[in-house]
């Protein structure tokens, strides 16, 4: 992102290894190459073929790109988060019906231009169970305190 080199946080894969739901974090803080801008080149590559995906971008302010939980599952995750931090959750699977994650402040819901799956991106302020209704579904959630 913005010609940076991101870090996985967590993945999570369903039971046939093709739906992923990962998080990934780039240093976007003070003395970064990135630090204050509020546009980025996002480049996503693969290692194999894939045909669909859906993405979002958050910026912390005042937050750690170190997670201080993490949890990948196939339709729950339980997170917890510090005092003042945050938790990102996301969700895909295989097809184009339409779900839910319960507990959190959904952000994007919906299928990519390729209806193949569908991506379910949010957030939480405190400590959450997570269950998504989509069926064969991969969940992967983070935790990320306060600097």
């Amino acid at each position: 992102m913005g010609g940076q080199a991101c870090s996985r946080i967590v993945r999570s894969a369903n039971s046939d290894s093709v739906i992923n739901a990962e998080i990934w974090a780039v240093d976007s803080g003070s003395g970064s190459p990135i630090s204050g801008q509020t546009t980025a080149t996002v480049d996503i590559s693969w290692s194999s073929s894939t045909a669909s995906l859906t993405y979002a971008v958050y910026q912390m302010t005042g937050g750690s790109i170190t997670a201080s939980d993490t949890q990948g599952g196939t339709d729950a995750v339980t997170i917890t988060v510090p005092t003042d931090g945050v938790a990102l959750v996301v969700a895909a699977n295989g097809a184009s019906t339409a779900g839910t994650l319960d507990n959190v402040i959904e952000d994007f819901n919906d299928t990519p231009a390729f209806p193949s799956m569908r991506g379910i991106h949010a957030h939480a302020f405190s400590t959450v169970t997570s269950t998504c209704s989509l069926s064969g579904a991969s969940v992967a959630a983070a935790a990320f305190p306060p600097t």
